[in-house]
């Protein structure tokens, strides 16, 4: 009588192996948080981000990319929003680019009563970003509002994204905001 064949301990030890790698890679993997989000791609400019799907896009002068939030009320006077516009730099570095900005913001005749509350240099893994976070108001709203506003240098071009809230809603959208950032690539 024919005995049966043994299986060889190796075996054994790559099957439970494979088992728990399996259950790790399904249980540990991460979860797309953003499924209902929606991709934008503009092959121009190297640029690729996600945005949330209840966001309206619009094409606003000199902006790449522009998405506002819904509107809450009726009521609601001003809708948040964040853009995406690219200028050239001049061949700057960060330090004087981001200097030039503020004081441009400072001397603005639409951004009224322009106080800047924090700055910050920031990285993305990929490139080093100069952050500002600031209040005031627009000349023709009698709204206060405020704005991060980030850029980074890359080439001849300075990437400089913005967002716009009202002072109360900031922290509101703060996380997603985030969020978009984090998705945002430029090639």
């Amino acid at each position: 009588m024919k005995k049966g064949k043994k299986i060889k301990p190796w075996y054994i030890i790559i099957f439970i192996l494979i088992i728990i790698w399996l259950s790790l890679y399904i249980f540990l993997r991460p979860q797309n948080k953003n499924k209902d989000w929606i991709s934008y791609e503009n092959p121009n400019y190297g640029i690729t981000l996600q945005y949330p799907n209840n966001r309206t896009t619009k094409t606003v002068q000199n902006t790449i990319f522009s998405a506002f939030s819904p509107i809450e009320q009726d009521w609601d006077k001003f809708q948040e929003n964040i853009n995406l516009v690219i200028s050239n730099n001049f061949g700057q570095n960060l330090d004087k680019f981001s200097a030039q900005q503020i004081d441009i913001l400072k001397k603005s005749t639409n951004f009224e009563n322009f106080v800047l509350e924090d700055e910050w240099y920031t990285n993305f893994g990929w490139s080093d970003w100069y952050k500002i976070i600031y209040t005031g108001k627009l000349k023709w709203y009698d709204i206060p509002l405020k704005r991060m506003q980030m850029w980074t240098l890359k080439w001849n071009s300075a990437y400089i994204f913005t967002y716009n809230a009202e002072q109360s809603n900031f922290d509101k959208y703060i996380d997603k905001i985030n969020e978009i950032l984090k998705s945002l690539k430029i090639k």
